[in-house]
């Protein structure tokens, strides 16, 4: 990834141009080469996927009165980031 001053002669650039892709990333501008995304199929990944599907079906056929809750506990409990801040999860995060 390479990082650029005035990205197409503008102070910043966001998306893609012919096979490019402009962006920001810790507010560096930056530019790389497109990539189709890999779609592994081993049968590991598959599993966590299956894991992934299962535990949001899951989330969705709890009643409302149960995914407040989840909520309501994600608001009161926030995590620390590596760096020292904090972060608050979502109900289904804390769930999951």
């Amino acid at each position: 990834m390479a990082v650029v001053t005035a990205p197409l002669t503008s102070s910043q650039a966001r998306g893609r141009v012919g096979g490019m892709v402009w962006n920001t990333w810790r507010g560096l501008a930056t530019v790389k080469h497109k990539s189709a995304p890999a779609q592994p199929r081993s049968e590991r990944q598959l599993l966590v996927r299956s894991i992934a599907i299962r535990l949001a079906r899951t989330w969705q056929s709890l009643t409302e009165g149960q995914r407040t809750s989840w909520r309501t506990y994600a608001t009161l409990h926030p995590i620390t980031y590596w760096s020292g801040g904090t972060k608050r999860l979502t109900g289904l995060n804390w769930f999951v």
